[in-house]
Order: structure tokens, then sequence, then C-alpha cells
């Protein structure tokens, strides 16, 4: 079964891309948090660490007190090895205040090369504006599963 799914990185890029061609305005606020979301989705497919790591400030905390290198190590060992990720992120809700914003998306994980158990996770995190780029600060609704389940799935065969 071959599915297609289109990711908030193509939706985003077009209506930014239109945006500037058309008005030559730069991209509000909204549209610069949903391009670095599609830049994580991306990255993770790639399997790029740092890619899915850079949306997060270096002032990034959690409710479990986990800062951004332990996050990262999390990513490093979800996207080790062989395994490839697809991902399909979804912006549930997205408040911008300010130089803040409160983001709640669903995202959706599964290994790309096996008719595996998807991963769903509700995540609500909070963003603020450092310089000109939008940064995590801190999430919820991911860690309290996704170390279990990316640690259960069997490696790709090379």
């Amino acid at each position: 079964m071959f599915r297609v799914a289109v990711p908030v990185a193509l939706i985003a890029a077009v209506i930014i891309a239109a945006k500037l061609c058309c008005f030559g305005t730069p991209p509000s606020d909204e549209e610069q948090i949903l391009l670095a979301i599609a830049d994580a989705e991306a990255s993770a497919e790639r399997g790029s660490v740092a890619g899915v790591t850079r949306v997060l400030s270096n002032e990034y905390k959690d409710a479990l007190g986990q800062d951004k290198r332990a996050v990262t190590r999390l990513v490093l060992a979800g996207l080790r090895g062989h395994q490839r990720w697809q991902v399909n992120t979804q912006a549930r809700t997205l408040d911008v205040a300010d130089d803040t914003a409160e983001v709640r998306l669903k995202v959706t994980v599964w290994p790309a090369e096996a008719q595996a158990e998807r991963f769903d996770y509700d995540i609500m995190s909070s963003w603020r504006k450092e310089g000109r780029t939008w940064r995590v600060v801190s999430s919820s609704g991911w860690h309290e599963v996704m170390e279990e389940d990316l640690m259960n799935v069997e490696p790709a065969r090379p």
C-alpha cells in the first residue's frame, strides 16, 4: 500500500512563496512557526538530529526538567541505526501573543520501511521569538511515551 502524505512543509512553503512573490511581505509569526515545525518534520525523516533539535531554544526546559541536551540525546537514540521514520505533523492550535506562542500538535511517527505500528503524540509546545527566529522553550505530551515507543521498534535490516 502506497500512501502519500502532504507534509506541513509543502503547504507552508507554497503559502509563503506565493505571499513573497505576489506581495513581497515577510511571513507572519504563525507562518514562521509552521515553517519551523515543517523543517523539524523533514529533518526527522532525513535522520538529521541537528535539524530536529534546531527548533529548540538553548533555554529549553520541559516539565520533567529535561533540557535541550537531554532531548537531543532522546532524538539521537530514536534516529540511530538504519531505521528511517515517516512523520506527519498537524498543528491543532496555534496562538501567538507578542513574542510568545502556544502550539498544540498531533504528531504521528512510524518506521518508513515497515508496515508497523504508528505512534501518535498530542504535543503542547510553548514558543518564544528569539531575535527573528521562533524556538520551542517548553513542551509536554511526548516524553511520557516517546522513549518507550521508539526503543521498542525493531531496527530495519540493512
